[in-house]
């Protein structure tokens, strides 16, 4: 499904459940994007989320670990980004994480590294590189 574009697009009050069979959502471009609603954990069909330049993402929902048939995960420019749930070290089909100029990015889950399939890693991160850390799971 693709809303790219969709510079009002806020899914605040949708139920993406009705949506189980869902093998790729593009949302890039959707300026107005604060937050995922939780039930994406429905949609476990999901192959492939592109939320590069939501910049006004500020959070992943935990639920997120629920998409297990997860290959790609686009962040881009996703500038309002603190942080990653520690469920996306669920993502076992994970192959690509772009995480490039989430400028606000400046740690990953400990466990990160336990993610079997991730070949690409984008963490070209320019302004708070220095400060960048792998939080260690405890």
């Amino acid at each position: 499904m693709n809303l790219s574009y969709s510079s009002k697009l806020s899914l605040v009050n949708s139920d993406l459940s009705k949506v189980p069979n869902l093998e790729v959502l593009n949302l890039a471009w959707c300026c107005s994007l604060v937050k995922l609603p939780s039930s994406i954990k429905y949609c476990t069909r999901l192959t492939e989320l592109d939320l590069r330049k939501c910049e006004s993402l500020c959070t992943l929902p935990s639920s997120i670990g629920c998409l297990t048939r997860l290959v790609k995960l686009n962040l881009t420019h996703c500038k309002g980004l603190a942080s990653l749930p520690y469920s996306i070290c669920e993502l076992k089909c994970l192959a690509t994480l772009d995480l490039e100029l989430c400028s606000e990015l400046t740690s990953l889950p400990g466990s990160i590294g336990e993610l079997e399939s991730l070949v690409e890693l984008n963490l070209v991160i320019a302004q708070n590189y220095q400060a960048f850390q792998i939080v260690l799971a405890s």
